[in-house]
């Protein structure tokens, strides 16, 4: 490349005083195909990072997946022509330092910024790795001020919009988050109620085993969001996106919420159902042996029979 150590160095906007034009990168970065795998259950935990000069963009992370599909856009404003383009695809581990899975480089020429120039929409082959490739769109154009201003107009009203809707997103994350402390709180309310019920039904062990497994993926849900919220912090341009994710997520919630409800009341009704039945069990048992003690208490010569020769009528009834 014909680029020096000192374009490298910059964040391609020295001489922003004087300059006569703007290079405008617009990029789609869309999916990967085929690619390595990275975590010992056999897959990864893709996301790409972009840069040109010093300046870098980096998407979502796609969880246990080989062919994850991003489909984020992201513009890159330049002063000085930044010539090529850096991809570079990571496996993020939690807690250590991610793992590289490839990268390759888009070289970008005086032609491809021409305003017949379509761009280039294609797949490139990701080096340093034994396979893998990266689906990405680049457009090019070179931009006066007037079109500048104009675009920044553009950018200013889509940032305010999605600061509004970042809003909304944040107030829907908190009430997810007391609903799932609330939801955690009832698990363990029903654990225990379980754990006694384990003594004398055995078949229960196999629903709260199912209950803390719906526990672990609820748990992982919730950590799935906050791994997208960090990435929305670095930019707003992925917001309706991760909206829809989270939407969807809280939905899942509510009907794991419903269906742990339902599991509680048909627990509760059948304890009742039990506790009714030894009831009457017991009251019917007391009234036999109430009945028995009042037999047994009963006179012992009132079922004697009549002496023979004894005269039995009263004395009114004797003929004289």
């Amino acid at each position: 490349m014909a680029d020096s150590k000192e374009d490298d160095a910059n964040d391609g906007l020295s001489g922003a005083a004087d300059f006569v034009q703007i290079y405008m990168i617009e990029c789609d970065i869309i999916a990967g195909h085929d690619l390595i795998k990275a975590d010992v259950m056999g897959k990864s935990d893709p996301y790409v990072k972009v840069s040109a000069f010093s300046r870098y963009y980096t998407t979502c992370t796609i969880m246990k997946t080989l062919n994850p599909r991003w489909n984020e856009h992201v513009e890159m404003t330049f002063f000085n022509d930044p010539k090529r383009l850096k991809f570079e695809v990571y496996d993020w581990d939690k807690g250590s330092k991610d793992d590289p899975m490839g990268d390759c480089e888009f070289a970008i020429n005086d032609e491809f910024y021409l305003p017949t120039n379509n761009g280039f929409h294609g797949r490139l082959k990701l080096q340093n790795v034994k396979k893998g490739e990266l689906e990405i769109k680049v457009v090019a154009r070179k931009l006066v001020p007037s079109e500048l201003q104009n675009k920044l107009t553009t950018l200013q009203d889509a940032v305010q919009q999605n600061s509004q809707r970042m809003e909304l997103l944040m107030d829907e994350l908190t009430d997810f988050g007391q609903r799932n402390t609330a939801l955690k709180g009832q698990i363990g309310g029903l654990q225990s109620n379980v754990a006694e019920l384990n003594a004398a039904t055995p078949s229960r062990r196999e629903e709260l085993q199912n209950l803390k497994q719906q526990v672990d993926s609820m748990d992982s849900e919730e950590k799935a969001v906050n791994a997208e919220m960090e990435t929305l912090n670095e930019t707003l341009s992925e917001v309706e996106e991760e909206l829809k994710g989270i939407k969807k997520e809280i939905a899942d919630v509510q009907v794991e919420e419903d269906k742990k409800h339902n599991q509680i009341e048909r627990i509760r009704e059948r304890m009742a159902d039990e506790r009714r039945r030894r009831e009457h069990k017991a009251k019917m048992a007391a009234e036999a042996k109430e009945q028995n003690d009042q037999k047994s208490l009963l006179p012992s010569n009132a079922n004697k029979p009549a002496n023979a020769g004894q005269n039995t009528a009263c004395s009114c009834c004797v003929v004289m």
